[in-house]
């Protein structure tokens, strides 16, 4: 029976900084928004307004610290009021293994396709009869290459189809896991990236 002003919906699965349902507005009052004394830490999740960048809002707190200090010296010189993306909050830098990972992919990649180039040149050379009966009934050796190009092409352009639509698969399924409240959030917005697509279709070609 009492109205409440709603500030946002969050997605399925997201659980910060501890599992809630609702989230209602909070305002620091008046008297304390320049000297928060008595406690030492004070956390905040908040979403930057439009046109608001991460880097201003740091400027603003570092202004507010000073005001802070300048209120209160003795109870606020020793403390700093900083800002910080949920990422790197959860995360706590963890997040540069993924290039690790990715290290790992860009690994595997190279060795699968170098695996299937090595079975294309030995198909190759168990074809050898066959290219020697087409040369013989006219086919010159840049028709032989042209079909022997097009074919390998082919078998790659359905490996990429194939592991393209494995990928999507995969991904959709992995969101409907509980995966903890760190990881759940950031798989719930994962995609397949174009630039990543991009490099391995290239590499693979």
């Amino acid at each position: 029976g009492v109205p409440h002003t709603v500030i946002g919906v969050m997605p399925r699965g997201f659980s910060q900084p501890t599992p809630t349902d609702i989230w209602l507005p909070f305002d620091i009052p008046a008297t304390q928004r320049t000297a928060i004394s008595g406690a030492r830490s004070l956390g905040i999740f908040a979403h930057l307004s439009n046109g608001t960048t991460l880097e201003a809002a740091r400027r603003d707190m570092v202004a507010f610290t000073a005001r802070a200090i300048e209120a209160s010296p003795a109870d606020n010189k020793d403390y700093r009021y900083t800002v910080t993306t949920l990422r790197d909050n959860l995360l706590g830098g963890a997040d540069s293994s993924a290039l690790f990972v990715l290290a790992g992919a860009g690994g595997l990649l190279l060795l699968s396709v170098l695996n299937l180039a090595s079975l294309l040149l030995a198909w190759g050379f168990e074809r050898r009869q066959e290219f020697a009966v087409r040369i013989a009934l006219g086919a010159g050796a840049r028709q032989v290459a042209r079909l022997m190009l097009q074919q390998s092409l082919i078998i790659v352009a359905a490996g990429a189809v194939a592991g393209i639509g494995l990928s999507y698969v995969a991904l959709y399924f992995l969101r409907g896991f509980d995966l903890g409240p760190t990881v759940t959030p950031f798989v719930a917005t994962a995609r397949l990236d174009f630039s990543i697509l991009a490099a391995t279709v290239l590499v693979a070609t």
